[in-house]
């Protein structure tokens, strides 16, 4: 009975180690007890590669874990995008719209300036006339006023003459006054004989005092006349000068009128090309916001299919964490470490959507250093296996600064600063990475001795 016993013994001891996957308790447990290691070998090199082949599978499931977490933060990301370029697309089409509205008033106020510009250029050209005209009106008004110039002129030389024959005729009535005084005194030597003689002398005294008198008043008359017509020919040279300035004044206003009417006429030229281009450009905007509507609705479907791929993606992901999860609770350092990289993939995917969402995570997620599955592992059976070797001690410490660093930003995500937990993730990614990498030395180990030490 001992002897069957103490076999029963070793092989339980032999089979432990093989189901635990501890090669180097295995390789001590056939060494202390050849026979039994020889009879149970077929056993233990089954188990073996029945680890092996479980390694493989978790190490593949952990590939395609990354590869789902992955896809999912990159349409996550792709989908923001999406979100952020249908509302710069949705912003743009609200600027052709204002676009479109503002090249409808821009035409139509240039086609009512074109239409003021029309009316003017008709104000203007009937301006030009009537100035045309009243150039005209004036070259015959000084043409007249130089004709009276001119008469005033042929006036003061027949007033001068009659100056001229008054003076004659004043002369004579002297001489002829003198001539009646010199009868009348010898009509009074002749006495009696000379009374008739003496009545006639008298007559052409009166006569001769009427002529002077007559003369002295047209002298006064004369007089008058040509101070008045130098009065006149003053006014009329006068006159002149003001025309003449008036009708290089007005002769410029032509001219003006000319230039005004051409610029008026190009002003509305423009004003319809530019009411024809704000249509044209009215018609553009138009087709390009119902082309910009139309991107929009497409970028909305592509979310639409973002948002299932990523559905599917999360439950690829889940159905994966969880099978590793599963193949983590065997007895086998490298499936375990394989599934608690799943368990941190998945971890940090849920900070990152909680982040994204703005929402607070679950109390329950948020584990500290020792409280999750590697934190306990590196703690016990890790700590005995490998902590003797550089590769556990930097594990230990990037998994404790992974924890540190999760509560961190789930403590800003609760406090209600999203924005400060997300510039962390970063920081966070490369703790990930840093833990990740120090589980990669650990299985290297592992597999220069040949299996779990």
């Amino acid at each position: 009975m001992t002897v069957p016993m103490l076999m029963t013994r070793h092989a339980l001891e032999v089979l432990g180690a093989a189901v635990a996957s501890d090669t180097a308790r295995l390789l001590r447990e056939q060494q202390r007890h050849p026979g039994t290691g020889a009879a149970l070998a077929p056993v233990t090199d089954t188990l073996r590669r029945w680890h092996d082949r479980l390694f493989r599978v978790a190490r593949e499931g952990i590939e395609l874990l990354e590869q789902t977490t992955g896809l999912m933060e990159d349409t996550g990301t792709f989908n923001q995008g999406l979100v952020q370029l249908k509302d710069r697309v949705t912003g743009v089409a609200a600027a052709v719209e204002e676009m479109a509205a503002a090249a409808e008033e821009i035409s139509r106020h240039a086609g009512q300036t074109a239409e003021r510009a029309g009316e003017g250029s008709q104000k203007v050209n009937e301006g030009n006339v009537c100035a045309s005209g009243l150039v005209g009106e004036l070259d015959q008004l000084e043409g007249a006023i130089r004709i009276m110039a001119r008469s005033m002129e042929q006036f003061t030389r027949f007033t001068l003459q009659i100056d001229k024959l008054t003076a004659i005729v004043k002369d004579i009535a002297h001489q002829t006054n003198l001539l009646a005084l010199n009868a009348a005194i010898e009509a009074a030597r002749a006495g009696e004989a000379g009374r008739g003689f003496a009545v006639v002398a008298d007559e052409v005294k009166q006569l001769a005092d009427k002529t002077a008198q007559a003369t002295t008043e047209i002298e006064s008359v004369t007089a008058t006349m040509n101070e008045l017509s130098e009065n006149a020919t003053g006014s009329v040279e006068t006159g002149l000068q003001h025309l003449s300035k008036s009708n290089e004044s007005l002769e410029t206003v032509v001219i003006a009128l000319s230039d005004i009417h051409g610029v008026v006429n190009d002003v509305t030229e423009r004003s319809h090309q530019i009411a024809v281009a704000a249509e044209e450009q009215q018609k553009v905007s138009r087709d390009m916001a119902r082309s910009l509507g139309e991107i929009t609705g497409g970028l909305e479907d592509e979310s639409r299919r973002v948002n299932m791929l990523a559905q599917h993606a999360q439950v690829v992901t889940t159905a994966s964490a969880r099978q590793l999860n599963t193949f983590a609770d065997w007895e086998d350092d490298r499936v375990l470490l394989c599934g608690v990289k799943g368990g941190h993939l998945m971890w940090k995917l849920a900070l990152d959507q909680a982040l994204k969402r703005n929402e607070p995570l679950d109390p329950a997620g948020v584990k500290s250093h020792d409280e999750c599955r590697l934190g306990k592992w590196l703690a016990g059976r890790g700590r005995r296996h490998y902590g003797s070797h550089p590769a556990f001690a930097s594990l230990d410490a990037a998994h404790r600064r992974l924890h540190d660093l999760g509560g961190e930003i789930a403590a800003l995500l609760a406090a209600g600063e999203a924005d400060s937990g997300r510039a962390r993730l970063a920081e966070l990614e490369g703790a990930l990475d840093a833990v990740f990498a120090g589980i990669h030395k650990l299985l290297q180990v592992d597999e220069a001795e040949g299996g779990t030490s």
